[in-house]
């Protein structure tokens, strides 16, 4: 049984304090979807997890750290930004549907893979959109030091945007073949 309502089907994720989040996959008492965290200090020597309701809408990611206070999650009607300490979603970005989990840079910028192109926003509001031809694929990478955001499309051929953090300029196909 799984006591914490948590996702078997995603993947755990652990805060720089050893917190683990969860994305349910259940619904839990009030018929809703949660996200799940188990401080540290319950894990170790048991005690109580936070339990976060995000909706009725069923995760499709795991959840993703945004920065200390915030983390994100794609469900099937869109991006939810959880803010931790309230125990709230403070934005649902209804066009943002992803099955992809989002990546997060230092500046705390979301990138995200829609069906044929990468998104970056803010918790507020999308920054720009680029196409990928080919639609794009389950993978999204990032290479912060260099500067490049790395996916697959669906053919398997490797894309890379360069200069993320102001709007893309570049967008190189890489053939497989190569």
């Amino acid at each position: 049984s799984n006591i914490y309502q948590g996702s078997s089907i995603f993947v755990p994720i652990l805060d720089s304090n050893y917190n683990i989040y969860i994305t349910s996959e259940y619904q839990y008492d009030v018929g809703g979807y949660a996200l799940v965290i188990i401080p540290y200090s319950s894990w170790e020597n048991g005690g109580e997890r936070k339990t976060i309701a995000i909706g009725k809408s069923k995760p499709t990611t795991a959840p993703v750290i945004i920065n200390d206070n915030l983390v994100c999650m794609g469900t099937e009607e869109g991006l939810k930004i959880i803010d931790i300490s309230s125990q709230t979603v403070i934005n649902s970005i209804s066009d943002i549907v992803t099955t992809v989990r989002p990546i997060v840079d230092s500046q705390g910028t979301i990138y995200c893979l829609l069906e044929n192109s990468l998104v970056a926003l803010n918790t507020n509001t999308r920054i720009w959109q680029t196409s990928i031809n080919g639609s794009a694929g389950n993978y999204i990478a990032l290479d912060e030091e260099e500067g490049y955001i790395y996916s697959v499309n669906k053919q398997g051929c490797l894309f890379y945007s360069g200069t993320f953090y102001s709007i893309i300029n570049t967008t190189f196909l890489i053939d497989k073949n190569v």
